[in-house]
């Protein structure tokens, strides 16, 4: 059965995720083998900072020049933004040692998943994939120390969406906090002139009567 996944494929060791990524470009990957990675980007957690290192489009279906999809693109938008930084507060050292996966962690969202396993200076790959048969990607890979995710694409797509949305209302209740707040230092800086002014004329009537 032919199916659209998003996959995040985690990589133990940083120079195997290079590798992969790498590899992954050069092969030709088409309809006869039941395989169609459409888009794709090596992610690293950098300074607190989830960013992009590479990106890939298939040229064949998308052409050489064409930016990187919106799936990819927004996921990436979104790690690396404010509401990225919000879902990776707290987590860290604290997570420790993380267990196989399991189902909570592939229903806990692929947001959630990414900000919770990627320490610093981890390394992952992600990428839109079109596959009738999952183990001939699991099996492309098995030669790296890796874990592998998938998420039906369509859920990802409208995943990004709603955070795009969240990330915009936050910013938007940002904007008028810090609107809210710069009219009160306004209006206690406009009460403390009133005091210096009046002060000043009281100084002025003691000088008038002397």
């Amino acid at each position: 059965m032919v199916k659209e996944n998003v996959l995040i494929i985690y990589f133990n060791i940083e120079s195997e995720g290079y590798q992969a990524f790498t590899e992954m470009r050069q092969h030709t990957f088409s309809q006869s083998n039941s395989i169609i990675i459409e888009q794709a980007s090596l992610i690293k957690r950098e300074n607190g900072t989830i960013i992009a290192k590479d990106f890939y489009n298939n040229e064949k279906n998308m052409g050489e020049d064409v930016a990187i999809g919106s799936i990819i693109g927004g996921l990436i938008g979104i790690l690396g933004g404010p509401l990225g930084v919000l879902l990776g507060m707290g987590v860290g050292a604290a997570i420790g040692s993380l267990p196989s996966l399991d189902d909570t962690e592939e229903n806990s969202g692929l947001l959630q998943s990414v900000v919770s396993r990627l320490q610093e200076d981890d390394i992952a790959i992600l990428a839109v994939v079109q596959e009738e048969n999952e183990a001939q990607l699991d099996n492309y890979f098995a030669k790296f120390d890796t874990t592998i995710i998938r998420y039906d694409a369509n859920v990802i797509e409208e995943e990004v969406e709603y955070a795009d949305e969240v990330q915009k209302e936050l910013a938007r209740q940002a904007r008028v906090q810090m609107k809210q707040k710069r009219s009160e230092e306004r209006k206690r800086k406009v009460e403390e002139k009133g005091a210096e002014i009046h002060a000043r004329f009281e100084v002025l009537k003691e000088k008038l009567k002397s």
